[in-house]
């Protein structure tokens, strides 16, 4: 028995706290990632299912109507874009201003500024006059030649929720950084050449 202790505590095992707090903030971690996946998909089965909505016949079938409640659909409020983008490199890695307004930066870290500054390249299909989409596999081919390590369509992932949460916690719009699982990845930057149209 331990000096101090009672009979009880003689068979308990030592507690290794530093080890315990590994376990828990490991654990959280997971519990993160999963948390951020569930999020994801909610947001592309909600665009999904308001998409479906809008092309849904206005007109009752013959026969029995069944009332089916349907999700609102969001207002009509135009997406965010920006027009010029500029980055400054810091000590500590990069200060992003969107249309050289002092109040709309964001910092960054070396791979975000990496990450938006393939986003913002001015190239690949669009028919909106914004910049046009890349690929995640463009993206983290891109990152893999600047960076010098690996990244996949995950590591990607993690990176536009990374992105977005930044934006956000610097008052700007998440939705400037624009995402579509068919198209990829993009910034919503007005493209520098008035072509509509642009492949590649």
């Amino acid at each position: 028995m331990t000096p101090g202790g009672n009979q009880y505590d003689a068979g308990k095992p030592e507690v290794d706290a530093a080890l315990l707090v590994q376990r828990l903030i490991r654990d959280m971690h997971k519990l993160e990632r999963r948390l951020r996946k569930v999020l994801e998909a909610l947001e592309e089965m909600c665009w999904s299912l308001y998409r479906i909505e809008k092309i849904l016949p206005k007109t009752p079938r013959p026969g029995r109507v069944r009332h089916v409640r349907l999700i609102p659909a969001p207002a009509a409020v135009p997406a965010p874009a920006i027009k010029t983008f500029d980055m400054q490199n810091t000590a500590g890695g990069a200060i992003a201003t969107f249309d050289d307004d002092e109040d709309r930066r964001v910092a960054l870290s070396p791979t975000l500024q990496a990450f938006l500054n393939i986003l913002a390249e001015d190239d690949g299909f669009s028919a909106d006059g914004l910049v046009g989409w890349k690929s995640f596999d463009r993206i983290a081919n891109s990152l893999q030649k600047q960076l010098k390590r690996r990244f996949d369509n995950h590591a990607v992932s993690q990176l536009l929720w990374r992105l977005r949460k930044t934006l956000a916690a610097s008052k700007l719009d998440r939705s400037l950084v624009e995402k579509s699982p068919a198209l990829g990845v993009r910034l919503r930057l007005k493209r520098r050449q008035p072509a509509a149209l642009c492949a590649g």
